[in-house]
């Protein structure tokens, strides 16, 4: 074997230079320039004005390179050299050398951190470029400036700046972070698991992606985390992947941007409709505990821009009942209008879809709060929406019209993508045809949407698959994973799992995903050999049969516990909400401590917003109880002569729907469907205001059985 010699190198390599030199070790087969230059994200004649100096450093330090015109190169040389080539090109004194748009990115993060100006010859000192070139990149990036409403100053003499408002500056940041991280990739820096590999990416790269990530703190980040995981609690909502990283990011920017005496500024009238809000509390007990940390001052302005945030975060858990108010129930209509539009043109009946109307209602109310409040709506997966379901697309924007129209705001481009992926997901399922044979979750860190679609397309690819359920990065727990004898996560972001097998793949199932699964669910079945004692698999038929009568006998249970404990009250004087929900927990609880205990947790849910009919004058009640071991269901009547003004409005009738802390996802289906008919169905909402009990409890019944009919029908 030729044994090489370790020789002091002179020639200085670019860093384009060693990537090529990196991809040439790395691969045994022979590679066209063109494949070489879709590798390192350049042209081809990039790649091949490189050759001569790769060429000569090859020469000097004894390397062979094989050229084979009109097919490609290849290194010629084996394992062994090939690592000693890795180890020299790390000891290598590498040339700084910027593209240009990697020099672009860090003049607008330079710029948009700088409070002064700065000359020119800073720039060119720190690229080792002339002025002229420096010019050329501020001419260039000039328009993404002023696309976010701020203005690139350049006088000569005195230097270049950026001049705007702060709410300006806030929004170019984070929108400089989204342009260039994914939310996989922000997730990472706010879990402080941000790792990047020389090995894998040029220094150059880590370096630009470097000064990417010190746009925000990662101490103080982590502070922020903490401090957003407890509002969580004390709200009772936990918050998405996307709508927490979007939170974190949007409070730790605003940290180092108040330290640096830089105040935001808000609209009095919009700051004193967000004040009459829940989530304006929850914002001032943000903005105390920041205070005390950082020891900054947190303004008003401030907290009012927190609790837009707050108002706009989409939530897990949003299909409980205490998540509902006025708003849900005033969409459930706008989102049937939504769905005869798309009935028409795709000819699928979805109007009967409760899973996906309430799917539909719960995105939807986050996204109505963003649009007024003037908030981003990102979809990272937007152009492939756009290029893979043109039509879906164009269906959607017809469909979001109707939202414009009753809410007075304009639909971006952004959230037609993420209703088309609501749509998609249903339309697919709707056209494939399951054989279960493994149990798989399915992982999103947005959940919106995203999973949803990929759920579909799984169901439509693979025969053998049975999805048991839709999670969010959040909600995995081994125990759940074993008890439901799950074999396969498949993520559309990397996590890590011990005790079940993951697979990483993009939302649209690619060829390449396909593959990936495929010898995933290989894996499985030689596992499932190889064990002394198999796992029994029902066949499809009777675990379909039996599934299906558990299902049945839920909403059976659950109706029947409405039913029978359902309780009339008529004349009740309560002259504000307290007074009303002390009678209420008075009525169904006898025990002291425990009437006590339900009456604060009404009380809880309250604070998170009311859920009122002006103009049929009823007013839900309803949470989630840990006390409370059935569902319940009770009417109210208020005395009509006294001062009965709750909320500062005139109510007659209070509604209240009770469920235990534990309760199935039958069951608290069955207790929407009587809050959402109090839209839905004009019958019953009169029959509650001048009615009797019996009359009321006669048309539950009715509409209870009707829901049950139908949902028998569906399984």
């Amino acid at each position: 074997m030729k044994v090489r010699r370790c020789i002091e190198i002179n020639l200085k390599l670019k860093d384009r230079a060693k990537s090529i030199l990196i991809i040439l070790a790395d691969s045994s087969d022979v590679l066209t320039i063109k494949q070489i230059a879709k590798k390192i994200g350049v042209s081809s004649r990039t790649v091949l004005r490189e050759m001569p100096q790769i060429e000569k450093w090859l020469e000097e330090n004894d390397f062979k390179l094989i050229k084979k015109p009109g097919v490609g190169i290849q290194l010629d040389e084996d394992m062994e050299n090939r690592t000693r080539l890795r180890e020299s090109l790390k000891n290598e004194d590498i040339d700084k050398s910027y593209t240009p748009a990697e020099r672009q990115f860090i003049l607008i993060s330079e710029l948009l951190k700088m409070k002064e100006p700065v000359k020119l010859y800073y720039f060119t000192s720190m690229f080792d470029v002339t002025s002229g070139t420096i010019t050329n990149d501020l001419n260039k990036i000039e328009g993404w400036f002023r696309k976010h409403n701020l203005e690139l100053i350049r006088k000569p003499g005195f230097g270049v700046y950026v001049e705007g408002k702060e709410e300006a500056f806030r929004s170019a940041l984070i929108d400089l972070l989204y342009e260039n991280l994914d939310i996989n990739q922000l997730i990472y820096i706010i879990n402080n698991k941000v790792k990047d590999s020389v090995d894998r990416q040029s220094k150059i790269e880590v370096k630009v992606r470097n000064r990417l990530f010190n746009l925000i703190d990662k101490q103080t980040t982590m502070q922020i985390e903490e401090l957003v995981q407890n509002i969580e609690g004390k709200m009772g909502r936990k918050l998405s992947d996307s709508a927490f990283v979007g939170l974190v990011v949007h409070l730790t920017l605003a940290v180092q941007r108040i330290k640096n005496n830089e105040k935001i500024m808000i609209n009095k009238e919009l700051l004193d409709e967000l004040k009459l809000t829940s989530e304006f509390q929850f914002a001032q007990l943000l903005g105390e505990r920041i205070s005390k940390i950082f020891k900054v001052d947190v303004p008003v302005d401030e907290l009012g821009y927190i609790t837009m945030h707050l108002r706009g975060a989409r939530i897990y858990n949003s299909d409980k009942i205490e998540e509902g108010g006025i708003q849900e129930l005033e969409l459930i209509n706008v989102v049937k209008d939504m769905l005869k539009i798309v009935e028409n043109e795709t000819g699928y009946i979805l109007r009967y879809n409760d899973k996906l109307l309430l799917d539909l209602v719960t995105h939807l109310i986050p996204t109505i709060n963003r649009l007024k409040l003037n908030l981003n709506i990102r979809n990272p997966l937007l152009k492939e929406i756009k290029q893979n379901y043109p039509s879906l697309f164009e269906i959607s924007a017809k469909s979001s019209k109707v939202l414009e129209e009753k809410y007075n705001v304009k639909v971006p481009e952004s959230e037609i993508g993420f209703i088309a992926m609501h749509f998609g997901a249903v339309l697919e399922r709707n056209a494939s045809q399951k054989e279960a044979t493994y149990n798989v979750v399915v992982v999103c860190a947005s959940g919106i949407g995203t999973s949803k679609m990929l759920a579909a397309r799984l169901e439509k690819k693979f025969k053998n698959i049975s999805i048991v359920d839709i999670l969010s990065t959040v909600e995995i727990d081994n125990k759940w994973l074993s008890s439901n004898n799950i074999e396969l996560i498949i993520s559309t972001t990397d996590i890590e799992n011990e005790q079940v097998e993951t697979v990483v793949v993009t939302p649209f199932l690619t060829n390449k995903d396909i593959v990936k699964i495929e010898a995933k669910l290989t894996k499985i079945s030689q596992i499932r050999k190889i064990q002394k004692e198999p796992k029994e698999y029902k066949s499809e038929s009777d675990s379909s049969f039996k599934n299906s009568m558990k299902l049945i006998s839920e909403y059976s249970r659950s109706i029947l516990q409405l039913l029978n404990n359902f309780y009339y009250d008529d004349n009740v004087n309560a002259s504000n909400i307290e007074e009303l929900i002390e009678h209420v927990s008075r009525t169904m609880v006898e025990d002291e401590i425990k009437r006590e205990i339900l009456s604060n947790e009404l009380l809880a849910r309250e604070k998170l917003g009311h859920t009122i009919l002006k103009d049929k004058q009823i007013i839900l009640l309803h949470c989630r109880s840990k006390i409370i071991d059935e569902l319940k269901c009770g009417v109210v009547k208020l005395n009509s002569e006294g001062d009965n003004k709750i909320i500062n409005q005139k109510i007659k009738i209070a509604l209240v729907l009770i469920a235990p802390k534990e309760s199935s996802k039958a069951s608290i289906e069955v207790i929407s469907k009587i809050s959402r008919s109090l839209v839905e169905n004009e019958y019953l909402a009169e029959r509650l205001t001048t009615r009797d009990k019996d009359e009321i409890y006669q048309e539950l019944s009715k509409l209870l059985d009707n829901f049950y009919t139908s949902k028998v029908k569906q399984i």
